[in-house]
């Protein structure tokens, strides 16, 4: 599983300039579901424990049924990711089919056929850069990059619709356990993903503990591979190692004297964040929107289930088979270090100095460390109408429906 690579932004937006000059239904019985919050301090947005030893209820598996021929067709290019991948399980219990052709309850509601596309991170972001999706689930730290990439290939803007999660932990910098410290790991390269949210907790790292980047080395390498041969001490020029769960969470499992030297509960709230992010143009066209907010409602109902006691088990049962087969106890874990936000809180996200506070920095990293956009990039908070010319923008008004949030 990879998250949050930018690997070929660069190539594409080159290309792009090129050829211009050439001229993240089961059927329930009704549970009220306890409330969420708005904004809440990290310790209380970790969901509510099951119920002692509960027993899990296999998840019933929806019967495809046929959409009809005009509906719209909406694309989500998604990658492995713990918020990302409850999300996507939508497609295990009937509320969105997934595939092309046939459709499930919120598409049936909404009137739109929404596909899903599972690749790498790296891989999702391509496709979303270069067009051939409507969306891309993608982290802020990588998002002003990608969207500016998409805007020099096909000149269309992209739209953060909602945060999906922020992290508080699940971004990981990990030593072995003679590197206790900031100042032993100096000249000690980390291995992971450069062109990710890895190179960026590393590079705030530096900035946190107040020393040189350039002391402090980073080799690139897949964070799958590099997790696996950091388990397995494989290669002994590898004594640190960046990535996010659930590589991160295998480590430990497998080496609990692996020092977690930094994560990203040691920088700003909001500093990384999970997003659900869209291009214009697909907003513009019949089903868009409706496609959106099939989504949001998807998200807040697979939410809403894993909060449950009631539905807890069997949904967790169901991510685990869209979250390389990780175990539920696993998942719960995961689960307090990426921390949920449903559509309704994305204007208190957004709107927050915190996240806010994120734009400068990750428009500095863009620029100086992965160098994949070549200057300022116009981004803005609210509508089209408000920010015509923004090439991102963080937008909440598509998804605040007082429909969106049905029980499980």
């Amino acid at each position: 599983m990879l998250k949050r690579n930018i690997h070929r932004i660069m190539a594409l937006a080159i290309s792009a300039l090129a050829i211009s000059a050439c001229g993240k239904s089961e059927t329930a019985p009704a549970v009220k579901d306890e409330p969420v919050v708005t904004d809440k301090a990290p310790t209380a947005e970790t969901p509510p424990a099951a119920a002692a030893n509960p027993v899990t209820a296999a998840v019933a598996a929806p019967v495809p049924e046929a959409a009809p021929a005009n509906l719209p067709k909406f694309t989500l290019a998604w990658s492995e990711y713990t918020t990302w991948s409850l999300l996507v399980t939508a497609k295990d219990v009937g509320l969105i089919d997934a595939s092309e052709g046939k459709y499930g309850e919120l598409e049936r509601k909404y009137g739109v056929d929404i596909v899903f596309t599972q690749s790498s991170y790296g891989k999702s972001m391509e496709q979303y850069q270069g067009g051939t999706v409507d969306s891309v689930v993608i982290t802020n730290t990588d998002a002003l990059s990608v969207a500016n990439a998409r805007y020099e290939t096909v000149k269309d803007a992209s739209v953060a619709a909602f945060p999906t999660s922020y992290s508080f932990g699940a971004d990981k910098l990990q030593t072995n356990p003679d590197i206790k410290t900031w100042a032993a790991l100096k000249g000690v390269a980390v291995w992971g993903d450069e062109m990710s949210v890895t190179r960026y907790l590393h590079w705030r790292a530096c900035t946190v503990n107040k020393t040189d980047v350039k002391d402090y080395p980073f080799t690139n390498m897949d964070p799958t591979e590099a997790s696996n041969q950091f388990i397995a001490k494989s290669n002994p020029d590898m004594r640190a190692f960046g990535g996010w769960s659930p590589e991160t969470l295998r480590v430990k499992d497998a080496r609990p004297e692996v020092i977690d030297l930094f994560n990203s509960s040691m920088i700003g709230k909001y500093e990384i964040t999970d997003m659900f992010v869209v291009g214009q143009s697909a907003l513009d066209r019949a089903g868009g929107k409706e496609a959106l907010k099939a989504l949001a409602e998807a998200y807040t109902t697979m939410v809403n289930r894993v909060e449950n006691p009631a539905t807890q088990a069997a949904t967790l049962a169901a991510v685990s088979k869209n979250f390389s087969n990780t175990p539920a106890e696993t998942i719960k874990t995961a689960l307090t270090l990426t921390l949920v936000t449903k559509p309704d809180q994305a204007a208190a996200v957004f709107n927050s100095p915190e996240f806010k506070a994120s734009l400068p920095l990750t428009e500095a990293f863009s620029k100086t460390v992965t160098k994949t956009i070549p200057g300022p990039v116009v981004t803005a908070f609210g509508t089209k109408a408000e920010a015509p010319s923004a090439v991102l923008r963080f937008d909440a008004s598509y998804v605040t429906n007082p429909s969106v949030g049905a029980n499980p």
